[in-house]
């Protein structure tokens, strides 16, 4: 594929993990369109050539397991929810993230770090939020769309990047906020709100769709 200029769209730590490179990209980069997304993640000072370490090692020391062992569907949900995976997006998980017998009764879930250890993520510095910083170079044109529900900041707060969960304890929680708040300033980004949670897209996948063409006609008009 020989594409010369494209659009990116991604969603919650995909969205997040890549904004500094965009933010040096090449005209080939169009637009950004970010669902549900702070802008950057960011850690603290203090823990994060710790968190970096935590990460990689987890990543280093991962296996493939030959012979998983099979769980029963409820055994598996179960297991969901003691993990760090939200609730509203857990039978959905299910249906996509278990292989399943031939009935689908019993399963077990394909590699997913979330379930058993770190998430090994592009973690920032804070001093990229900092607006002197990422802020000034993210000029390309940005679409934000967000669920009600994230922004409420109920039932989780600083909008699902919660120091409560062992694997989001290192995020400078406040950092990230304030950046989203300093971002939806900027005159090239548009913010849309629509109902729902995190996953808002699933259920609105038609009306999210038709947001996104409407902002990648108006840019390459532009």
């Amino acid at each position: 594929m020989n594409y010369t200029k494209y659009h990116y769209v991604g969603h919650s730590f995909s969205g997040n993990s890549v904004t500094p490179s965009l933010a040096v990209s090449s005209d080939e980069v169009q637009s950004f369109t970010i669902l549900d997304v702070h802008g950057v993640l960011t850690v603290r000072d203090d823990t994060y050539i710790k968190s970096q370490r935590e990460n990689l090692e987890a990543s280093y020391h991962s296996k493939k397991v030959a012979n998983p062992k099979i769980y029963s569907r409820e055994e598996l949900k179960k297991r969901l929810q003691k993990s760090s995976i939200p609730p509203d997006f857990q039978d959905l998980w299910l249906e996509r993230g278990v292989r399943w017998n031939e009935a689908k009764t019993h399963g077990h879930f394909s590699r997913d770090v979330r379930l058993n250890g770190n998430m090994f993520i592009p973690n920032f510095p804070a001093f990229l939020g900092r607006e002197d910083h990422l802020l000034e170079q993210l000029t390309l044109p940005i679409l934000r769309i967000s669920g009600e529900e994230s922004l409420s900041g109920s039932p989780r707060p600083y909008g699902g990047l919660d120091p409560r969960i062992k694997n989001m304890k290192d995020f400078d929680a406040v950092g990230c906020l304030r950046f989203s708040d300093e971002l939806s300033k900027k005159p090239n980004v548009k913010d849309i709100v629509m109902p729902g949670n995190h996953h808002f897209f699933l259920e609105q996948a038609e009306n999210v769709a038709k947001e996104i063409e409407l902002f990648w006609d108006s840019v390459e008009r532009a």
